[in-house]
């Protein structure tokens, strides 16, 4: 096939068109994208005898594809100065974030205190009191291997208490 811009227009505008469309572009996007690739071609320096131009075309429509999907990734970012967010911005968490917070803690609290003695104390000296595993195993008398066991026995029931919990409350609507 020739480097006929006419031609190569006839034959492949609507296949790229709908690929564009395919790959979740909108119709009139991918009209503009499609016009785009048409545009690239007469920009490149391309040989005439290239053996396949259908698939240099369909490549430069997945290039701009590719391309217009990580432009509109940032369109939206507005580069603020840091004075403008600290004004808009409210660090404290709000009243539901509290609550939740509040609820989630207490049902921390009663899931240790439902665990094992051995068990919560091997938590707390590795996890609240900030001791290493070999430091924990020590001071509770166990080996490092059993100490790790409880410490991972531990954080099993405090996640199970949470997503239990988690399951019981009531949803606001919006998803986690």
């Amino acid at each position: 096939m020739s480097w006929n811009l006419k031609n190569l227009f006839r034959r492949y505008s609507d296949e790229i068109k709908r690929g564009f469309i395919r790959r979740g572009h909108g119709v009139d996007e991918a009209a503009d994208l499609t016009q785009d690739v048409f545009l690239r071609l007469i920009k490149a320096e391309v040989k005439a005898d290239l053996v396949n131009p259908g698939a240099y075309l369909h490549q430069i429509a997945r290039n701009l594809s590719i391309d217009s999907r990580r432009s509109a990734q940032y369109a939206h970012i507005v580069d603020s100065p840091s004075e403008v967010v600290e004004a808009i911005a409210d660090p404290s968490p709000g009243q539901d974030a509290n609550l939740l917070y509040r609820q989630r803690m207490r049902t921390i609290e009663k899931a240790l205190l439902d665990l094992p003695v051995t068990t919560r104390r091997a938590f707390e000296l590795y996890q609240l009191e900030g001791m290493t595993m070999s430091q924990t195993a020590e001071a509770i008398g166990l080996s490092v291997s059993r100490t790790w066991t409880l410490v991972q026995r531990a954080y099993k029931a405090l996640r199970e208490a949470l997503d239990d919990a988690d399951a019981l409350m009531p949803s606001s609507g919006a998803e986690k």
